[in-house]
């Protein structure tokens, strides 16, 4: 059988994708989880969207470029702010409910906004909430086929076009292929993502030959909570946007040196805290002067139930690995430099984010990108798959190989790509990744077991990401070098 269009993800950017597909589409939706196993899920912020007469479209996209330190494709900032609106009236109108105070669409203040702007839906659980109304719509299609537990290891590429992909179990055939899989925060120890987020979607597209962006731009949220050196969620840029103040163990104001003061970019209140903590200190995020928090913030109430046994009023914060800002390079319709294949989500690199996203951007960007990528999709014709010959598929096991635990390929990249990198660590660790990437055979992946594809896709996607982090020598937003004082190219060429 060959597909109209294959998704390899389970998040949101797959669901909005699928959903807006046309229903004479055969698609296939494959995922090596569970369709409701994603980061999207754990969103908490909400979709950033003008949605009151005293703000505009130009401030979105100002404080998108200003977050972005100049680095963002202005095109790309326009067509995302300009579509916001349209694209929550359409969610409404769907039946999708947003929080509401008064009567009025309740709209929050988060870091680096201008205005008040941010939509909720149940309080923090807005992520959860895009997750079920897209399932909704895509779950039980009769033109919609979900493989769950079946990772892709290969994308099929032949005569220089993307025409399917390869799994453990089978190949599956299809005229366009979209990546969806997700951000690489699996790669750290410490992060806001689920363990599964690995960045398996890069190492695909590298080995398929697609270009890839500004892998160096890994985003650090500010506040995952934390107990005994393990993480229990983040705590939504939304607490401070609503008065939770960050202070150290002495009660003194930890961001009070910068002009936004708490609501400043997420890379500077991230590097900030990481310096405190560096030199001993402890970061809290106090939520005092916060009324009905746990009504307000359902979701972080009850992920410190969970680390604490209570409530506490000072929550312990640390940052954590949360958002990959470069990926695969895509234009407007979400096309790779491959034919028939795209990418979208946190695996795509648009330009939109620059050198650090701006806070509730990366939702509003799935709902655009993925009503843009359909709208293509649904207006394209047939590709180039011939059909009719398939080759047999074997999947016996032969090749073994001693590869390091999961923890330990973490731990080496943490070391190199951290918050603040510098160019020994980063030799060092790209050296330990290229030892082990040496030993296997990238071409032949069907011939390894499950769990070693999963170690060679985390030793690629690491070794790509640290080499990005060595070739830029000086900091810029997210990226910060601390062997140079030079600060990066302000400006996006493309």
């Amino acid at each position: 059988m060959i597909y109209d269009v294959i998704l390899i993800g389970s998040g949101l950017a797959t669901l909005v994708t699928a959903a807006k597909l046309s229903d004479n589409k055969k698609i296939l939706v494959i995922t090596k989880d569970e369709l409701k196993q994603s980061s999207s899920s754990l969103a908490q912020g909400g979709i950033a969207a003008v949605m009151s007469p005293d703000d505009h479209w130009k401030y979105h996209y100002e404080d998108t470029l200003k977050a972005g330190h100049y680095y963002n494709d202005r095109k790309a900032i326009s067509m995302l702010v300009r579509r916001a609106q349209t694209e929550i009236n359409i969610l409404i109108n769907e039946g999708m409910t947003f929080d509401r105070e008064d009567g009025q669409m309740a709209l929050g203040m988060e870091g680096a906004h201008s205005k008040r702007r941010i939509l909720h839906a149940g309080g923090d659980a807005t992520g959860r909430e895009l997750v079920r109304h897209f399932q909704k719509k895509v779950c039980g299609q009769s033109n919609i086929t979900i493989v769950e537990h079946e990772p892709v290891h290969t994308l099929h590429i032949e005569d220089g076009y993307c025409i399917g992909v390869f799994t453990e179990k089978s190949h599956y055939y299809g005229r366009h292929t979209v990546l969806a899989s997700g951000g690489c925060g699996g790669l750290y120890r410490f992060s806001s993502n689920p363990d599964e987020n690995r960045g398996d979607g890069i190492a695909l597209a590298y080995r398929a030959g697609a270009t890839l962006k500004d892998l160096e731009f890994i985003q650090f949220h500010p506040t995952l909570l934390h107990r005994d050196g393990k993480a229990f969620g983040l705590v939504s840029e939304a607490v401070r946007g609503e008065g939770g103040k960050l202070i150290d163990e002495k009660g003194k104001a930890v961001m009070d040196h910068h002009p936004l003061k708490d609501l400043a970019p997420r890379d500077i209140v991230a590097q900030t805290i990481d310096m405190k903590l560096k030199k001993g200190s402890q970061v809290f995020l106090d939520i005092t002067n916060i009324s009905n928090f746990s009504k307000r913030f359902p979701t972080i109430h009850h992920n410190c139930v969970k680390a604490f046994g209570y409530q506490p009023s000072l929550l312990p914060v640390a940052p954590g690995a949360h958002f990959q800002l470069g990926g695969v390079a895509v234009n407007e319709n979400s096309e790779t430099s491959i034919p028939n294949l795209y990418a979208i989500g946190e695996v795509a690199c648009t330009g939109v984010h620059g050198a650090n996203r701006l806070a509730s951007n990366s939702l509003l960007e799935i709902l655009v990108y993925g009503s843009r990528l359909a709208a293509h999709l649904n207006n394209e014709g047939e590709g180039n798959i011939q059909g009719g010959f398939f080759p047999p598929f074997k999947s016996k096991k032969t090749i073994k190989v001693t590869l390091p635990s999961i923890q330990e390929i973490q731990r080496n990249h943490e070391e190199g790509a951290g918050i603040v990198r510098c160019r020994k660590e980063l030799e060092k660790c790209m050296n330990w990744c290229a030892q082990y990437l040496e030993k296997v055979s990238e071409e032949k992946l069907h011939l390894y077991e499950r769990d070693t594809i999963e170690k060679i896709n985390m030793l690629r996607t690491s070794f790509l990401i640290l080499s990005a982090a060595s070739e830029r020598r000086e900091s810029l937003g997210v990226h910060m070098r601390s062997d140079t004082k030079e600060i990066g190219q302000r400006e996006f060429i493309g």
